[in-house]
């Protein structure tokens, strides 16, 4: 009677364990999933929420004369938004040969990489330099005389 006791004690036991380490698989992979998808979410732009759809205000048009500029930051990045006389030009601050900061140069009418004398024009098309592709373009328009920067970012080149 002992024996059967026993055996059972430890039959019980194994499927305790058995039960224990199924819980723990379990736990750690939802616990895995949870955290692949907060990276995800992190790392994907939320498509159909409206990313890089809303419009930033960034001034007043008469406070932006013609040929001048005005660095702001649309959806967290640095864009150049300048006045060119023939309408509003909104392009990315961020070079695209290293990534350095552009600064607008209006007597120059250039947008000017100063590490590697990379140049743009005003709509962010290569003029000189290291840089082979074009500025990230963005939609800029004054709206009641308020300067808007469209999310919604316009295709490089041309």
């Amino acid at each position: 009677m002992k024996e059967q006791e026993s055996a059972s004690a430890v039959s019980g036991f194994r499927v305790r364990r058995r039960l224990l380490g199924l819980w723990l698989v379990g736990f750690v992979g939802a616990l895995a999933l949870g955290l692949l998808g907060g990276v995800l979410a992190f790392l994907l732009p939320p498509e159909g929420r409206g990313w890089r759809r809303q419009k930033t205000r960034v001034g007043d048009l008469a406070s932006l004369p013609e040929g001048n500029g005005k660095l702001v930051l649309v959806d967290g990045l640095p864009v150049w938004v300048l006045n060119t006389g023939q309408g509003l030009r909104a392009v990315s601050a961020l070079c695209t040969h290293q990534g350095c900061m552009v600064r607008w140069e209006g007597k120059r009418k250039l947008l000017v990489c100063p590490c590697h004398a990379g140049a743009f024009d005003a709509s962010g098309n290569v003029v000189e330099g290291l840089p082979t592709e074009p500025l990230q373009r963005y939609v800029a328009s004054a709206i009641d005389g308020v300067i808007f920067v469209g999310g919604e970012a316009a295709s490089g080149g041309s």
